[in-house]
């Protein structure tokens, strides 16, 4: 009894110590939420944090809002589900139709609508504006926050490489094999492949399009927005183009990296020659900051000068990553590789300037903060983050039992950072092995700092009053708090660690008394730091799950 009497004497001051410093505040890298899909699955961010999906299914499946069935389980249909900041389902539906129809990107708009592109083969099409007839054709829809069709095109033979959404529109860039038409007129290609550009706004009317081209194969590979509309866009030549500043010679396959303004004038150029992987396989991504400063991130096959000197590869292909200012001035380049290939799936801006990279690799990768070790021939995913001026913060990696082939992040939301993956069965994002699926989503901090809560006057509102009950409870308790007055707040779980458990709210609320329920689902028994936090003001209190 004794024993006893001792051992609850010091868990009561382990809690109460625990309660009076708080968790440890979430850190970038920690786990939010995570899912498998049994589809093909691409995805983006609101900046209110909700994910909104979109893929091909060939069985029934179920998001959370009741099964959907294919009308063509040979064909497939396209379906699009949101789910919200903690990973709950919002809406799903099914778009039925066409022939070889296929999904290649979903962007998230500001408003926290979507849009989604893709292409059709043949057949006809209903998104929700009406019938439209395909013939090989790309397409782009666009949906509300709530699902509800806005609008709907097709726009000819057109090869999507990336595109990227803001409050004027979405910009698209890619390249064509013969005629695309974005409502400006025909696109015709002077021979092979020629790259593309081309901005919609909002209605998905035309605002500019152009095409670049010559007798040989040219693409635009990846854009990037600031905050005023103009678009940073990343160009794979082998020939002589001119996109407004003199033509541009490279020795064989060049980089190029050039800015339009928010009219699609040309406003810079710049070429870099260099070893770059070549053709289908040229691999190279980019993400804009508001003010115009941007980061490119790629594959090298031999030795490139992005403004810092020559990089080399180690061995097959490496990463690569750069840092540019707002008027193109080089910051920071650095390569990192192994004997063997590394492959950079994404780039993006964290919240607070960081860089966040990820892709697959095998053998060895080292960012600076340690080597990452898979097998010779079984890929490992990787995530690694580089602070504003490219020094390294963290490095990890994920796998499930057969390995790991793609690895995508984006992020929009403050603190949210999206992963998309493609693996084998049980994949682990953080949270647990999330069993045999065929894609993944994760939701990870994206950054160590979270938005102040701002009010009238500027004034952060303070949480006061928090309490849970039932408490000891299973399987569910409600926390309630007051706030002083109206102000953005999160409400928490941590474990005893400080690890993440549970987001369970993300938002305004009004000043006066609020609830919020914590079904623990899938956690295990034990004592657990509830959170209620707005700004710097943080009050907590623990509560302990008994099963």
């Amino acid at each position: 009894m004794a024993h006893a009497r001792s051992f609850t004497i010091l868990l009561a001051l382990a809690l109460l110590a625990a309660a009076a410093a708080g968790p440890a505040p979430a850190a970038p890298g920690d786990h939010v939420w995570s899912r498998g899909f049994d589809t093909e699955t691409l995805a983006d961010i609101t900046p209110d944090g909700e994910v909104t999906v979109a893929g091909m299914f060939y069985g029934t499946v179920d998001f959370g809002g009741g099964p959907l069935t294919p009308s063509n389980p040979f064909g497939g249909d396209m379906f699009v589900a949101r789910f919200d900041a903690n990973g709950n389902h919002v809406f799903s539906f099914a778009v039925v139709g066409g022939q070889g129809h296929g999904v290649n990107a979903v962007r998230a708009d500001p408003a926290g609508g979507v849009y989604v592109m893709g292409r059709i083969y043949s057949g006809s099409v209903d998104f929700g504006g009406g019938p439209l007839a395909a013939n090989n054709d790309f397409y782009v829809v666009r949906y509300d926050e709530d699902g509800n069709h806005l609008f709907s095109g097709l726009h000819g033979n057109v090869e999507l490489a990336d595109a990227e959404a803001d409050a004027q529109g979405l910009m698209i860039v890619g390249a064509t094999r013969s005629t695309a038409d974005f409502g400006g007129g025909p696109l015709t290609t002077a021979g092979d492949t020629d790259a593309l550009i081309a901005r919609l706004d909002g209605a998905g009317n035309h605002v500019f399009s152009a095409i670049y081209g010559d007798a040989y194969g040219q693409y635009a590979r990846a854009v990037g927005l600031d905050a005023g509309g103009g678009s940073v866009v990343a160009f794979q030549i082998a020939g002589t183009i001119d996109f407004g500043g003199g033509p541009l010679v490279p020795a064989g396959f060049g980089l190029a990296l050039v800015e339009f303004d928010a009219t699609g004038a040309h406003v810079r150029s710049d070429l870099i020659d260099g070893d770059f992987t070549s053709g289908i396989t040229y691999n190279v991504h980019l993400d804009v900051k508001d003010d115009g400063g941007f980061v490119v991130a790629g594959e090298l096959h031999g030795a490139a000068d992005l403004g810092g000197g020559p990089l080399y590869t180690a061995g097959n292909t490496d990463v690569f990553v750069a840092l540019f200012g707002t008027d193109g001035t080089h910051l920071f380049s650095a390569s990192y590789g192994s004997t063997s290939y590394q492959v950079v799936n994404s780039v993006t801006f964290a919240p607070d300037d960081a860089i966040v990279l990820s892709g697959n690799f095998v053998n060895d990768l080292d960012f600076g903060g340690g080597v990452l070790s898979a097998g010779p021939t079984t890929p490992k995913l990787f995530l690694a983050r580089l602070d504003a001026g490219g020094a390294h913060e963290f490095s990890t990696t994920y796998e499930g039992p057969s390995g790991a082939y793609s690895l995508i992040t984006r992020t929009k939301a403050a603190g949210a950072l999206l992963l998309e993956a493609s693996s084998s069965p049980d994949l682990d994002l953080g949270g647990g092995p999330l069993g045999p699926y065929y894609s993944f989503l994760g939701v990870l901090e994206g950054s160590g700092t979270v938005p102040s809560s701002v009010t009238d006057g500027d004034t952060p509102a303070v949480p006061v009053g928090v309490a849970a009950y039932p408490n000891p409870f299973n399987p569910a308790t409600k926390l309630a708090f007051t706030l002083d007055h109206r102000g953005e707040v999160e409400v928490l779980v941590h474990d005893l660690r400080g690890a993440l458990v549970a987001r369970l709210f993300r938002g305004e609320l009004d000043a006066g008394a609020h609830e919020v329920q914590w079904r623990a689902e899938g956690v295990p028994s034990g004592v657990y730091l509830a959170t209620v936090r707005a700004g710097a003001a943080r009050r907590t209190t623990p509560v302990t799950l008994v099963k």
